[in-house]
């Protein structure tokens, strides 16, 4: 087939549709068989199988609104080198427990899945507009660039579809959902959707409404269907799934919450926590302080005294220094160290076996280091055995809390994360709420017959039952992918309802504190801890005692102008940390909350040619709330930062071992939230093999007592500091 000439295009066609994977039907019924489809590809396959047309005057078509941030892809818009998914990445669920990957997931979660379903409904209703969540332009007329409203068949867009049953002579419902079954999902629908599709279709007609509208509505019920998503088949057993947190009972136990606040890129933490000029007596071999070594292996990237780089020192005992400046954009995290509400902890890291040494660190690690990915995971995970499999330290923690009698919420904000997955069953799943508020799934118009407006409205036609009856339950047989994007719909749509309720209703920020104008007001990050504070006010009416949160604030990965492009980001964080904190004070919840700040790794001591910093291993974390005993540096800050440290790799860029793990910290934070100490194991299983990561260098685990004051007299303190 084809040329016989490298690169012929027919034969590579022929290749993928002559396939023996293609062509063996009985693959249909294999459960672990087929994928998760790109959501925008999603989008161009609706609109060249019902034919769109843009209109004349708008020959291209338009993108009006950024979809990367709204479903997770846009072209030409990968959010990193690592374009939009991992290939190694595994959802939870039946996906993860069956060993199998699906990089496409790592981009459908509730709110991402319910966006791009609003942007479908909306083109096939109402054409390319900004109607209802679409991601065009608003509506135009005939006199220009005007509004008007969104009704099923509209012309006032830049395009629509134009597929027309009439024309095809596709007279019945049966003939027009086969003819829509083949064109958008190759045949896949099952006998069970389509069944409800036509039953859709004549509901329609019989509500008196056009033949034209229960067509549109077929397409629209296809389009959410998981056959159309997915290359599975689903297995419904005819019952809706169940959702949210009915049946739950509160616990009256006092509230507690944990943030994990990952710099995603690994940030440069020694240029936020740095040895203070003239204050450290530790020394390497050479007699040089570390304040000396700083200064000389950090080059271009050290701070400068003339610029006032070193304005914001901070005490510490039991370290190479007694003072550290910390980056001079912290300026709200040095104060609240003062106040005794901040813990650094130094050269800590990932860690997989204790007793390293340089010579044989990489023997003893399993986790592939430097590498973001794995690193990233790791940092969530802290389970380098993957002893649960496919879980993280906060999900694991949920496991156990829930167990023992706590309401938890797992909730992550933009975006999912390994760090709250828990073993599947055990819990309930975590949910994703977008920084920009909840979603609403399939809003439509309702009627409003004033002569100024006549409008008619869509009511009638039941779009959210008609989804829970095509994403139904399934038995152990369901093709996997098909069912974890029911199950992410179906829990999408139904936490978005309920939160959105809940955050109208009950969230009350302080406009004085994030609507004033200030450094980043309004950004990214400000947005992710502004619905944090917002969703810690509903926990009562979740019923919650507990709720964890998982918050990404990316872009350090800067091996160019590391000092330069480090500055914007560390202004940043102090703004909105400093909001954050305010927020959670007015609330009364401080005392109740730990933030934990932390990178995959941090970077090289060392600058590149382009005045950057590379990947590297043992980094300065950051821990903030009402309740630590605070303002102290932890952990072993290292007396020699040399590239040929003891700690270091042999790379000769200072890449050092860490002499603390994650897993020493978490060993402190999780009795605290709750977890007893018998199921300290279970949640941080590695915790024994971390004990004095690196040969000689005693680094004990710590204890509740060592990072905690006892309530009465965190409430004491913070009294007093108000």
């Amino acid at each position: 087939i084809g040329s016989g000439k490298y690169g012929c295009l027919n034969a590579t066609i022929a290749a993928v549709l002559l396939d023996r994977e293609s062509l063996d039907p009985s693959l249909d019924a294999d459960p672990a068989q087929g994928s998760l489809f790109e959501p925008y590809l999603k989008i161009v396959k609706l609109m060249r199988s019902l034919e769109f047309q843009n209109v004349p005057q708008a020959p291209f078509t338009r993108f009006e609104r950024d979809i990367q941030d709204s479903i997770g892809q846009e072209v030409h818009k990968t959010p990193s080198v690592f374009s939009f998914f991992r290939p190694e990445y595994r959802p939870s669920g039946r996906i993860n427990t069956a060993q199998l990957v699906s990089p496409e997931s790592q981009v459908l979660n509730g709110p991402m899945g319910i966006n791009l379903l609003n942007m479908m409904i909306s083109l096939i209703k109402y054409g390319l507009n900004d109607c209802y969540g679409g991601f065009g332009d608003g509506p135009i007329d005939t006199d220009g660039w005007a509004s008007a409203d969104c009704q099923i068949g509209s012309t006032t867009n830049y395009g629509a579809m134009t597929y027309n049953a009439s024309t095809l002579n596709l007279l019945s419902a049966n003939e027009v959902v086969d003819d829509l079954a083949t064109l958008l999902t190759s045949g896949r629908l099952t006998e069970g959707n389509r069944q409800i599709v036509m039953d859709a279709f004549d509901y329609t007609i019989s509500q008196g409404f056009e033949f034209f509208e229960a067509v549109v509505n077929a397409q629209q019920l296809i389009a959410v269907s998981p056959e159309y998503h997915t290359s599975n088949i689903p297995a419904k057993t005819g019952q809706n799934r169940t959702t949210g947190s009915s049946g739950r009972t509160a616990t009256n136990i006092p509230y507690k919450s944990v943030v994990f606040l990952m710099l995603a890129g690994g940030a440069d933490s020694f240029n936020i926590l740095v040895p203070n000029q003239g204050a450290c007596t530790g020394m390497n071999a050479l007699n040089m302080t570390v304040d000396e070594q700083y200064q000389l292996h950090r080059g271009v990237m050290a701070f400068d005294p003339a610029a006032g780089e070193y304005a914001q020192t901070i005490t510490a005992t039991d370290q190479p220094c007694s003072s550290f400046a910390l980056h001079d954009e912290l300026s709200s995290i040095k104060q609240l160290y003062d106040d005794g509400d901040v813990i650094f902890f130094a050269n800590t890291g990932v860690v997989n076996q204790n007793d390293m040494t340089r010579s044989d660190f990489n023997r003893k690690t399993r986790t592939q280091l430097f590498a973001h990915n794995a690193m990233q995971e790791e940092t969530k995970k802290v389970d380098p055995y993957d002893t649960e499999d496919g879980t993280g330290v906060l999900g694991r923690a949920r496991d156990v809390l829930e167990a023992n009698g706590h309401v938890v919420d797992a909730i992550n904000i933009d975006q999912s994360s390994i760090a709250l997955e828990g073993v599947p069953g055990a819990a309930s799943f975590p949910f994703v709420v977008p920084r920009n508020g909840v979603n609403t799934f399939a809003e439509r118009p309702t009627e409003d017959l004033r002569s100024w407006v006549n409008r008619r409205g869509e009511e009638y036609f039941p779009m959210e039952d008609y989804t829970a009856l095509l994403n139904g339950k399934v038995d152990g047989f369901s093709g996997m992918f098909a069912e974890h994007w029911s199950d992410t719909i179906i829990k999408g749509i139904s936490d978005g309802a309920a939160l959105k309720n809940d955050l109208e209703v009950l969230a009350n920020s302080s406009a004085a504190i994030w609507e004033s104008a200030g450094p980043y007001q309004g950004s990214n990050l400000g947005q992710r801890l502004k619905v944090v504070s917002e969703l810690m006010q509903t926990h009562d009416s979740r019923k919650t005692d507990r709720d964890m949160f998982y918050v990404e604030f990316d872009g350090f990965d800067h091996h160019n102008d590391m000092k330069a492009n480090l500055r914007p980001k560390m202004s940043e964080l102090n703004a909105n940390i400093n909001r954050f904190v305010q927020q959670l004070k007015e609330n009364g919840q401080w005392e109740s909350t730990v933030i934990y700040i932390t990178s995959e790794f941090a970077r090289t001591i060392t600058p590149n040619s382009n005045q950057g910093s590379d990947h590297a291993w043992g980094q300065n974390t950051i821990m903030l709330g009402g309740a630590l005993k605070g303002g102290r540096v932890l952990g072993q800050y290292p007396d020699d930062i040399s590239p040929d440290s003891p700690l270091a790799d042999g790379s000769g860029r200072g890449r050092f071992i860490p002499t603390t793990s994650n897993d020493a910290i978490w060993n402190a934070v999780l009795p605290w939230y709750g977890v007893p100490e018998a199921d300290l194991d279970y949640c941080i299983p590695n915790r024994q093999n971390t004990v004095n990561p690196f040969l000689g260098i005693p680094s004990p685990l710590f204890t509740q007592d060592d990072l905690f004051l006892s309530g009465e007299v965190a409430s004491s303190r913070n009294l007093q500091m108000e």
